[in-house]
């Protein structure tokens, strides 16, 4: 699958936001960039490449100091969603009215509220099927942004947290896959570029072409 699985064609540019790997220490699991991981491991960054591209997977039954683990799936940093946030709020107005995406395979007390509830389900996005929601900007950006803070284990993260926002002028297109390391913004050269070059955040280019299969 490529990397348009995840996020629609037809935008100026594109750039994934790469989520942190982890390095062991040899008594803990620390955060590093994917830079890092690339370095050590003899590869360059380029807009084809994702963290399996680079490493392979840590035997977990011998791991040793040195070690890198792969980045959570489907989650974002507190770090990352204030980057985003920030950036967004700059562009686009704060009352600007978003759709918000929900993967349905989700067991979560939210998830099944929203079953319960009726809402409205589509297929078609690459990730099986979603529950649609609506709500302005602001909102969407404050709820992120808390949810983050909150302490959790990796799988609630995941099941907390929008699978894909985008507002209602489809000028941009944010997705945080539930089954992939990396999250990835679609938009305007001008955004992609603030995105790229805020020191908070890891980004590159990355082609819609991009294959992601295991090879």
């Amino acid at each position: 699958f490529t990397v348009n699985r995840w996020v629609p064609s037809g935008f100026e540019s594109y750039v994934q936001l790469c989520l942190p790997a982890h390095q062991f220490t040899g008594e803990s699991w620390e955060p590093v960039r994917l830079s890092q991981v690339a370095e050590a491991r003899g590869h360059t960054l380029d807009e084809y490449s994702s963290y399996r591209s680079l490493t392979p997977h840590s035997d977990s039954r011998a791991i040793l100091p040195g070690d890198y683990a792969e980045p959570m799936e489907g989650n974002t940093t507190p770090v990352m969603m204030q980057a985003v946030s920030d950036a967004l709020l700059a562009h686009s107005h704060r009352d600007a009215e978003c759709i918000v995406a929900v993967w349905f395979g989700f067991g979560s007390t939210e998830v099944m509220a929203l079953e319960r509830g009726g809402c409205a389900r589509i297929s078609g996005m690459g990730q099986q099927e979603h529950y649609i929601l609506s709500a302005s900007l602001r909102a969407v950006l404050s709820k992120w942004v808390d949810l983050t803070h909150e302490p959790q284990t990796q799988y609630e993260g995941g099941t907390r947290i929008p699978q894909a926002v985008w507002p209602v002028s489809r000028e941009w297109f944010f997705a945080v896959p539930f089954d992939w390391q990396s999250t990835f913004f679609a938009g305007p050269k001008e955004l992609t570029d603030k995105l790229m070059s805020d020191d908070r955040l890891e980004a590159y280019p990355v082609a819609l072409d991009a294959d992601y299969r295991c090879k």
